[in-house]
């Protein structure tokens, strides 16, 4: 259980993780960026907040996989929209993409692992609890 007050700089390691516990951490990314958002800082403020915590294969991908202009790309991101009214509207959102990024890199498409997964469970019979241990 972790606890984020917005106001500090969380390390953020996947080293020898499975892709469940990739997938937990990058929730709990995604728990400080709620934290920071309600200490008002800016979108990208949040997501170099997050890289500044990068360790081992977070760090060194943020450094040496990613050139410099898909940094800025990242952290310049936008998110646009058009409401019921046809107005058109955007806002940044730099700590979003950066974990839906990280999520792409090094698992692959969550959504194709969340359809496997429910097909396993599909499948599965058991009469009993027992039988399933």
């Amino acid at each position: 259980m972790n606890h984020f007050d917005g106001q500090s700089v969380y390390t953020w390691n996947i080293d020898g993780k499975s892709e469940h516990e990739i997938l937990n951490t990058l929730q709990e990314m995604t728990m400080a960026c709620i934290a920071y958002k309600s200490r008002r800082l800016d979108p990208r403020d949040q997501a170099v907040g997050l890289i500044q915590g990068f360790q081992g294969q977070l760090k060194y991908w943020w450094d040496n996989f990613l050139s410099n202009e898909e940094h800025d790309k990242i952290l310049d991101c936008q998110r646009t929209w058009t409401d019921d009214d046809g107005m058109q509207h955007s806002e940044p959102a730099a700590p979003f993409i950066l974990i839906h990024t990280i999520t792409v890199h090094f698992i692959g498409n969550p959504r194709e692992e969340q359809a496997a997964a429910k097909s396993v469970f599909i499948n599965l019979r058991c009469p009993t609890l027992s039988d399933y241990r």
